[in-house]
């Protein structure tokens, strides 16, 4: 027996942040993060994200989120935190 949700994606999104760091006595460096994340839905209002930056191979896989009202804002609090362990 197979269980099958299905779920809508409509939000696809590039969001780019920015990485500051040390760079020696120089000062400091700014990398830039470019995260597509995507949004979906399924019929009884349950939501994912998820969110890939391609150059650094960094996935954040699809995770239910928790607030239906900043959904876009929860994937990115997911990247900094991915940035701030890598």
């Amino acid at each position: 027996m197979y269980n099958v949700r299905k779920f809508t994606i409509y939000s696809n999104e590039l969001v780019q942040i920015d990485k500051v760091e040390p760079f020696g006595s120089h000062g400091t460096q700014t990398v830039t993060w470019n995260w597509e994340i995507q949004i979906a839905s399924s019929a009884d209002d349950v939501y994912k994200g998820m969110a890939i930056e391609r150059k650094k191979n960094a996935l954040i896989p699809w995770v239910t989120l928790k607030s239906h009202d900043s959904l876009t804002n929860e994937v990115i609090e997911m990247c900094k935190s991915y940035m701030n362990k890598n």
